[in-house]
Order: structure tokens, then C-alpha cells, then sequence
């Protein structure tokens, strides 16, 4: 089973106010640093899997558009937060990283069906480096497992979860290898209770005051301004 103690993982790269987020300079400047990485994965209307957190393009590239509409070719003209910077396939991250470090990757499920989870996997099966697999639709969950086993490969699949009535149904519907969800709810005694008996990755950690309040956790965590944190 996956142990996460004491790992902190980027998230969406090191991005701060230098580059911006799920970019490949910010995820350039993690490999630098021998840090390992968090990322977001959408599929467009096209197949492509990118590298982009929102449904939307509004927030990081001032257009209100749904990604999941868009093909590749037409998504290139939109730069990420008025840089010269495009929102990255997922292929040209995997090459960047080329399994320097881990991968903490998160698959998003406004796409209904399998889709996601399926070109995913094909990207991945001949990708020589370690990587975790995520959701919060423990459908995708059950279906990134049954992929697992059908190509005989080697990667832990998580679930992220934010709310304390869904934690058991969901736990039992998909049997994670791993959960993840906020350091905020660690106070909470069923995510508590999860945390210790599944591995866990909490997210996401800011600041050195979010860090030390939850300095009785054991597992791993994902973190933005890691060198502020745990350096200054």
C-alpha cells in the first residue's frame, strides 16, 4: 500500500506570482527544485488531455468558455493569465518530467462517461516514472482501478472527498488505494477516522500557520510557497 508520510507534493507546480499555475514553466522550476508535482487533467472536445485546473477558461484566461468544448487547435490562442504561456497537453508535461519525480494527478469529471480516464491511461502505459491517479467522482475512481488491472500496471488510484456524508458510501463504492481531501477537515472526526486507516494526502497547505495547526498528521501534503513554508 502507498505511504505518503512526511511527502509534500507542489501543487499545480511552482507557480507562486512568478509563472502561472499547471504551466510548463512553473512545473520547469518543481523539477529545479527536485520537488514532485500536483496537476490537473481535463479532456477536450477533441480527446486531447490537457493540463488546466477550471471547467472554465474564465479565471486564467479571461474568456468565459467551458474547456470541454474546445479542441486543441482552438484552445492554443488562449494564454494563461496574459503570459505568452499556453495551457500545456498532458504528452508535453510527461516529457518535461520524463519520471524525474512523482506525479500527483488529479482527473476532473465534467465529462460524463469514461473518456478521461481512458486516454489517460493510454498516455500513460508506456510512461517510465511513478505517478498517483485521483478524482472526486469515485466512478472515475472505480474506473481507473478496472483499467489497472486490465493493463497489468503499477499506480495507486485515490479519492478526494470534501464532504462527511458521502465519505463512507464513497469509500465503500470504490475502495481507494488512497484518500485526499482539506487539512481543514482534518478536526473532523470521520475524516479523522478515515486518515487513519487509509493513506492520506491533505491539501492544501499555504502557509506556515496552516502547517503547523495540523503538525499532529502523519501523512502527506499538497503545498503552495514551499520554500515560505519550510525554508524562511
Amino acid at each position: 500500500m502507498v505511504q505518503f508520510k512526511d511527502m509534500h507534493i507542489i501543487h499545480r507546480g511552482s507557480y507562486s506570482y512568478k509563472y502561472p499555475e499547471n504551466s510548463i514553466p512553473a512545473f520547469r522550476e518543481a523539477l529545479s527544485n527536485h520537488k514532485m508535482i500536483e496537476l490537473d487533467l481535463h479532456i477536450l472536445k477533441d480527446d486531447t488531455v490537457v493540463v488546466f485546473h477550471d471547467d472554465n477558461l474564465k479565471r486564467m484566461c479571461n474568456v468565459d468558455l467551458k474547456i470541454k468544448n474546445l479542441t486543441y487547435e482552438e484552445i492554443k490562442k488562449y494564454k494563461l493569465n496574459g503570459t505568452m504561456y499556453e495551457i500545456p497537453t498532458f504528452k508535453e508535461v510527461l516529457d518535461l518530467v520524463g519520471g524525474h519525480v512523482l506525479l500527483d494527478i488529479e482527473l476532473k469529471y465534467d465529462v460524463n462517461g469514461s473518456r478521461l480516464p481512458s486516454e489517460v491511461i493510454k498516455i500513460l502505459k508506456d510512461y517510465n516514472g511513478e505517478f498517483l491517479l485521483k478524482s472526486f467522482d469515485p466512478r472515475i475512481v472505480r474506473r481507473l482501478k478496472s483499467l489497472r488491472r486490465k493493463y497489468k500496471m503499477k499506480f495507486n488510484v485515490g479519492l478526494l472527498i470534501n464532504d462527511t456524508k458521502s465519505i463512507i458510501p464513497f469509500v465503500v463504492f470504490c475502495n481507494p488505494d488512497f484518500v485526499s481531501f482539506s487539512y481543514k477537515n482534518l478536526d473532523k472526526k470521520l475524516f479523522r477516522f478515515i486518515s487513519n486507516v487509509k493513506p492520506t494526502l491533505l491539501y492544501t497547505i499555504k502557509s506556515k500557520e496552516e502547517f503547523s495547526s495540523i503538525n499532529d498528521f502523519k501523512g502527506g501534503y499538497i503545498v503552495e510557497n514551499y520554500e515560505k513554508i519550510f525554508y524562511s
